[in-house]
């Protein structure tokens, strides 16, 4: 119990402190509120996920339209803004239907083709990703129910404002004991969350599920390393001891720890761009910012202490 004085003096400085936020009603209140939000969070993406998938589903038609140019390319006259043909086969059409497929009258034949059977790869290749990411979106949906359930029973007010805490860092994102956590480290820091991914694989994953537009990217200038996030706050402006902190993880898990001092540059998530066919994770950024960072053993140890 912290503070001075007796124990008992200790813990009646510590209720007239905490005790209105520690009615029991008002926590689960508040945690429902919470789970709530983060319920329908999940929901909304998994809506997307699924109009996705539906387009992938159908995306053995793009193969058929790239054939179906091709082999009419010499009928095709330049310029033409459409290709009109007849339907042999396909489940859902009816054959002998006219058939018509948008081409770009500034390319080629052979460039219409390759354009549609890119979108065939697309397609191929991220229908499987995409059905990951439904499946484990609807299992952290079943996680946040069990996490609500198990809150909602739970009596000691302690153990509950712990928990929510952890829900208003987002540190617990939905998930039970026993569920799947956050890839990488996480250090709280007051009302701030900053994120870790220590290799390629967590960086990935971290962009694709755990990240937003709005929430900030950095990452060591000239060495290979971690991609470090702070997580944005609604109204909120990043202030520079957060900044600070983050530069000084994306510093500390990089190649260029050795040297105590290094540059970085940052920028908010929605700036960063994928590169097409590129490693697992990587990104060129865009409106970055630079940031020179020199190493801080006592930042570096607070921090640690600030874990999640």
């Amino acid at each position: 119990m912290p503070g001075e004085g007796s124990f008992n003096k200790r813990i009646d400085d510590w209720y007239a402190e905490h005790g209105p936020s520690l009615s029991l009603e008002q926590l689960k209140e508040e945690i429902q509120r919470r789970i709530g939000k983060n319920r329908n969070r999940l929901e909304t993406a998994l809506e997307r996920l699924r109009e996705k998938e539906a387009d992938y589903a159908g995306g053995e038609r793009y193969r058929e339209y790239g054939d179906l140019i091709l082999s009419n390319a010499a009928s095709l006259a330049k310029g033409a803004p459409w290709l009109q043909t007849h339907i042999v086969s396909g489940e859902g059409d009816v054959p002998g239907d006219i058939l018509r497929i948008e081409l770009d009258p500034r390319k080629s034949p052979a460039e219409n083709a390759a354009h549609y059977y890119e979108k065939y790869r697309k397609a191929k290749n991220g229908l499987s990703e995409l059905r990951e990411e439904i499946e484990e979106g609807e299992q952290e949906l079943q996680k946040l129910s069990e996490l609500e359930k198990q809150l909602l029973t739970e009596t000691n007010p302690f153990h509950l404002e712990s928990l929510l805490k952890k829900l208003q860092a987002g540190s617990t994102r939905g998930t039970t004991e026993k569920g799947k956590k956050r890839p990488g480290l996480s250090f709280a820091d007051g009302d701030w969350l900053i994120l870790v991914g220590r290799d390629a694989k967590e960086n990935d994953e971290l962009l694709r599920r755990h990240v937003k537009g709005n929430d900030l990217w950095l990452h060591a200038r000239d060495w290979a390393g971690s991609y470090v996030f702070i997580k944005h706050r609604a109204g909120k402006t990043v202030p520079l001891e957060i900044l600070l902190d983050a530069g000084n993880l994306a510093l500390f898990y990089s190649k260029g720890r050795n040297n105590k001092k290094g540059d970085l540059y940052y920028t908010q998530v929605k700036y960063l761009r994928r590169v097409k066919n590129g490693p697992k994770g990587l990104v060129i950024p865009t409106q970055e910012k630079n940031l020179s960072i020199t190493l801080e053993d006592k930042r570096l140890k607070k921090l640690e202490n600030g874990r999640v």
